[in-house]
């Protein structure tokens, strides 16, 4: 099955980017601090997460690629994620268990 399918990815408009996550915990500690750096990183509005059985869906209100967006955060975050598949407007990455 394709990674995007198997995530329930849709295309996504406007000024909308999606960061796609699977294989992660509700309360991990590295999806608390992605979230965090993403909503103090510059030209970020808003952030919406929606959580389905190991898959974080991370919505995020910017203007730009959403590469850019994911390269502009700190190494020692990204580190913990695979990055898969990057568009202009989503990017999915796996998390890499500990």
């Amino acid at each position: 099955m394709h990674l995007k399918a198997s995530l329930g990815i849709k295309k996504k408009m406007g000024d909308t980017i999606a960061i796609y996550i699977s294989n992660i915990d509700y309360d991990d500690a590295n999806l608390a601090q992605l979230k965090q750096n993403l909503k103090t990183t510059k030209g970020v509005k808003n952030l919406v997460m929606n959580y389905k059985s190991g898959n974080a869906t991370l919505e995020i209100i910017y203007k730009g690629k959403a590469s850019d967006l994911w390269d502009s955060l700190p190494q020692e975050i990204r580190q913990f994620f695979k990055l898969q598949e990057a568009e202009d407007k989503s990017i999915v990455v796996e998390y890499k268990k500990t």
